[in-house]
């Protein structure tokens, strides 16, 4: 062992800064967040928070919702993990409170994962701080990753994966804090917010042991490279940090099978082989890679152009924090390689491939701290990251759904026709998109805000409702594919008595938030002092 890893201390004025960056960023996600669950995924997650509060456990009440699988007590459950429904607890609780309506539940349910990024953002901040980034470096890297990555749109969804990368990330730091203070206690903590990702989806457990590496940072691993597996084992950081971070998140884990328990029967079935007519889980792994690389439909450098940054970054970085950068490498090409084996490697339908993008905390946090941002390469970094902040907006700006319902593709297009990704693209058909949702008029006079159940009495229900032919004029009957995405566009366009919440005092109050927040960013930005 090398000795105590040496760290940059954290101020108060850091405290106050990131303070700040929290209620800043999230009052911008909460300002331009969907307002509705956007995706039915979501809705079956709602629908398990919303039994939870009933006191019904993790049943799915509504019949509306297909493919479900049937518990060992005869009850319908959804294949998805608790990690999500849990996480809403507090904003479903929060709405009721108040009086609020199922629409109105549903409003804040589509809020949450503006509080977890947000938070990630925060801890960004202070992980740059410790890693010794200057205080305006640090804030202008975490304001690269709040609004020029894929964070921002996974902000803004009812899709999960904002909340996955925000935990693994948090973890990640929390993994470094216990290596810097050499702590048994750090690491279980850690362990225990990281391998909270497995409550989200089981697959991401993989991810786990290689975010773990951070925990060698500063020992003769990192130092002096790789030695005997015998040698590895007799490590006292193996047993004093990696241990404990690995029963850390050992005990998610184990909540995880005993879900699947309660409800199956049995520890390791979450309910998705019960599913029928899903089209097979694994793919051609080859196929997948070259699709999230290069296709036209789903490239992650289109979707997320600092990526390619942030990989050369890393590398520049792995002499100077060899461990660390082992462990967001090994992080990203295992999360590729696995998303890459899936027949959804698509990931749709979504905005890009959302798989991939919970690593955007992981490839932005190198950025500017090693001479790859230098010179003439500081100015390409400050264009690409221009570049991705359009890239996110468009993102945001329009319904999902209304670029498959225009090329009239069915739900599983991704299996029966993935060539499709290789000739359409969501990237190049968004600006039009985008422009026609802020500058047209509704195509005819709509039947309804959305299609799907409930349509008449809950307009933040999710989208669905079957897939016809001639679904690109099916939809035009709908007024939520022709109004632009974020929740106060479109909230005012419905009767009062649909209205989720009023939207003067919702945005008065994101407003509010956000002052506060620049408060404590003017309060942290004057007590800093010369470094």
């Amino acid at each position: 062992m090398s000795g105590p890893l040496s760290a940059a201390p954290l101020r108060r004025s850091d405290a106050l800064t990131a303070g700040g960056m929290f209620l800043s960023v999230l009052a911008v996600y909460l300002l331009t967040g969907p307002g509705r669950i956007d995706m039915i995924d979501g809705q079956f997650r709602y629908e398990v928070t919303r039994s939870i509060l009933d006191g019904a456990g993790f049943r799915l009440r509504d019949p509306a919702l297909p493919r479900v699988s049937v518990g060992t007590d005869g009850h319908r459950y959804a294949f998805y993990g608790p990690g999500a429904s849990l996480t809403a607890l507090p904003l479903v609780a929060l709405a009721r409170l108040f009086g609020g309506d199922l629409n109105t539940q549903m409003f804040f349910f589509s809020l949450t994962s503006a509080f977890s990024v947000s938070a990630a953002v925060s801890a960004f901040y202070l992980f740059r701080r410790r890693l010794g980034g200057t205080p305006g470096g640090s804030a202008l890297s975490a304001a690269i990753l709040a609004f020029a990555t894929p964070f921002r749109p996974l902000a803004t969804t009812v899709f999960d994966q904002g909340q996955q990368g925000a935990l693994l990330f948090i973890g990640i730091f929390l993994a470094w804090e216990a290596t810097v203070r050499e702590s048994s206690r750090w690491a279980v903590v850690a362990g225990l917010v990281a391998g909270s990702v497995v409550l989200f989806q089981e697959g991401l457990c993989l991810l786990l042991p290689f975010a773990g590496l951070v925990l060698f940072e500063g020992t003769w691993l990192g130092s002096v490279g790789s030695r005997k597996l015998s040698e590895l084992l007799r490590a006292p950081e193996l047993r004093s940090r990696y241990v404990p971070f690995a029963l850390g998140a050992a005990v998610p884990f184990a909540l995880w099978l005993l879900y699947n328990y309660a409800r199956f029967g049995n520890p390791i079935d979450s309910g998705k082989s019960g599913i029928a007519g899903h089209p097979p889980l694994w793919g051609n792994p080859l196929s997948g890679l070259l699709g999230l690389l290069f296709s036209p439909g789903k490239s992650i450098f289109l979707f997320f152009p600092t990526a390619a940054l942030g990989v050369l970054a890393l590398y520049a970085w792995r002499r100077e924090r060899p461990m660390l950068s082992a462990a967001l490498g090994s992080v990203t090409l295992v999360q590729l390689a696995f998303s890459s084996c899936l027949t959804f490697w698509s990931s749709d339908w979504a905005w890009g491939p959302r798989y991939l993008m919970l690593l955007a905390p992981m490839l932005t946090l190198p950025l500017g701290m090693n001479d790859w941002a230098s010179g003439l390469r500081r100015r390409v970094t400050v264009l690409v990251a221009s570049f991705g902040l359009v890239v996110q907006l468009l993102g945001i700006s329009v319904e999902h759904h209304r670029f498959f319902f225009e090329r009239r593709l069915s739900a599983f297009f991704w299996y029966w026709r993935p060539e499709i990704l290789w000739h359409e693209s969501q990237w190049l058909a968004r600006p039009a998109e985008a422009l026609s949702v802020f500058t047209e008029a509704l195509p005819e006079s709509p039947v309804a805000f959305r299609p799907g159940p409930y349509a008449a009495t809950l307009p933040t229900y999710c989208i669905f409702g079957g897939h016809p032919p001639t679904s690109n004029v099916w939809m035009r009957r709908f007024a939520v594919f022709y109004l632009p995405r974020p929740w106060p566009f479109w909230v005012p366009a419905l009767p009062d008595a649909l209205r989720p919440v009023d939207p003067l005092r919702a945005s008065a109050m994101c407003l509010a938030i956000g002052c506060a927040g620049l408060l404590l960013l003017g309060l942290g930005w004057r007590g800093r002092r010369p470094e």
